[in-house]
């Protein structure tokens, strides 16, 4: 496994100079894919992807341009979950179970679902696909966005700033 990556974090450009200064966890929003209680910060892989289908992601921001900003993340020594990239059969539905978890919602009487084993399994950084609903379940949205969630501080001490580009 190659220890260090290259990711990339789509973003209005507002909020840039925030982010270069060090990513803050409780800033990002719960109830995402892989993370329920608390927050994640999500980036992918794939330079295009975060021009394209994630500046769609935050396109609610009209009047802000859309910045992407490339990240280096040093995966040595941090508890990491990759899903498998396999869409069929077990694999599959440890993913959806696994988002089904992280993004449902309950009723303040109601008790919480049962956590699976890859929530309660306190992972720094977790991979896998960005998801959609379909049909009225969980389905990797796209066979090309493969997000990685940074999940603690621990992983956060190794994110470290690249570049920044300005889209238009």
């Amino acid at each position: 496994m190659v220890d260090t990556v290259l990711l990339y974090h789509a973003t209005p450009s507002k909020f840039v100079d925030d982010i270069k200064k060090g990513v803050k966890l409780n800033l990002a929003k719960p109830r995402t894919d892989f993370r329920r209680e608390n927050q994640a910060f999500y980036l992918t892989d794939n330079e295009n992807i975060a021009k394209t289908v994630m500046t769609e992601e935050v396109g609610g921001f009209s009047s802000q341009s859309i910045a992407v900003i490339t990240f280096s993340l040093d995966l040595d020594g941090l508890k990491v979950k990759t899903f498998s990239r396999e869409l069929e059969g077990d694999t599959l539905d440890e993913w959806r179970e696994h988002v089904k978890y992280c993004r449902s919602y309950h009723q303040k009487d109601d008790s919480p679902p049962v956590p699976p084993a890859t929530v309660t399994a306190n992972f720094d950084v977790i991979i896998g696909w960005m998801s959609t609903v379909r049909q009225g379940r969980y389905e990797p949205g796209d066979s090309h966005v493969w997000q990685y969630a940074i999940l603690t501080e621990e992983a956060l001490s190794k994110l470290k700033f690249v570049k920044v580009e300005y889209l238009s």
